[in-house]
């Protein structure tokens, strides 16, 4: 073997060694020309799809919807109830926040499962939102209820979900079928710990997945699911020649 072809050879490998990662945006059915994410010529490629942000503990997002200055706020934490009267202070949203966290940290039984504390969840230097984390149990039922006018919302990691697989067709002739299809046998039920999957990705020219199905067994009903994270990360895959 010459020098170019050696050269091109570990090229080629180290292209395969190294990902090229791009997170999806949507999750529904890719239909449009650009959905999903472009492969780039790639044998093969990683789909990561992740529940949660941390896999060893469940995150939980509580804000208040309605402010209701006398209601009384309680979240259930794996049928273990903490409760905040609001009417035994001022009643404004920072002090509503802070007694609810207070109330989670302070049930013990409560405390046991999980750790809460009030952050700014979008960025514009007020504090809006109760982040709720696990701590020993890696999964745990989550429900929110308020007296009066007061409104809860709970956002939380989902426990499982529905992941699918589509293609758009590569090609360099003017008769390859357009189109998204669905690739056959690519449909999984994703747990809590998320996926790492690697498919044969040869002539096609874009890969999509679609996530749907979010759900968590026990929990409220009035809580919704944290959409999931979804990377692709093309790469060349070859078998390294001996001569």
């Amino acid at each position: 073997m010459g020098n170019f072809e050696r050269a091109n050879e570990i090229a080629v490998l180290a292209g395969g060694r190294v990902a090229n990662w791009t997170e999806q945006t949507g999750y529904a059915p890719p239909t449009l020309p650009d959905s999903g994410v472009a492969l780039q010529g790639a044998l093969r490629a990683l789909v990561v799809v992740d529940l949660r942000e941390t896999v060893a503990h469940r995150s939980a997002w509580v804000t208040v919807d309605t402010l209701d200055p006398t209601a009384v706020y309680t979240i259930t934490i794996d049928g273990n109830a903490a409760a905040y009267d609001a009417s035994t202070g001022t009643g404004t949203l920072q002090e509503v926040l802070e007694g609810i966290r207070d109330a989670i940290n302070g049930t013990p039984a409560v405390a046991a499962i999980v750790s809460a504390s009030v952050i700014d969840a979008d960025d514009d230097t007020v504090d809006d939102t109760v982040l709720i984390e696990g701590l020993a149990l890696p999964q745990y039922t989550i429900a929110e209820s308020a007296t009066g006018t007061g409104v809860l919302a709970v956002r939380a990691d989902a426990e499982e979900g529905d992941v699918r697989i589509y293609a758009a067709m590569g090609g360099q002739s003017a008769t390859a079928p357009p189109g998204w299809r669905f690739v056959n046998g690519a449909s999984f039920t994703v747990s809590l710990a998320g996926m790492v999957e690697r498919f044969d990705v040869s002539s096609f020219a874009r890969l999509g997945v679609e996530v749907d199905g979010l759900k968590s067994t026990g929990d409220g009903p009035n809580v919704t699911y944290q959409p999931a994270r979804i990377v692709v990360g093309p790469s060349l895959e070859v078998t390294p020649q001996t001569s």
